[in-house]
């Protein structure tokens, strides 16, 4: 089972910055050192806010994390099954 509180956890930095007049891009380093980096951006420079930019990005970034440990979770689970197949 995979939780949101690991989730939260696996993220052990964040670096945000404003590209041109509309785009934020979030850099995230997880606990293992790998990093994922995403992207938002509005239509209009006026509309532009940083903090929302921030939010979108990181929610994509949880989303990515859930994505991953849920791969990891099938891996063990078939490998952990592998291993009873070899016992019998």
């Amino acid at each position: 089972k995979v939780t949101q509180e690991q989730v939260d956890g696996f993220i052990k930095t964040t670096e945000v910055m404003t590209i041109g007049e509309k785009t934020t891009l979030v850099h995230a380093t997880l606990e293992n050192g790998f990093t994922i980096t995403k992207t938002s951006a509005c239509v209009d420079p006026e509309n532009y806010d940083e903090k929302i930019g921030s939010e979108i990005c990181m929610e994509h970034i949880k989303n990515e994390i859930w994505y991953l440990l849920g791969f990891l979770l099938q891996q063990r689970e078939y490998e952990r099954k592998q291993i009873q197949k070899g016992a019998n």
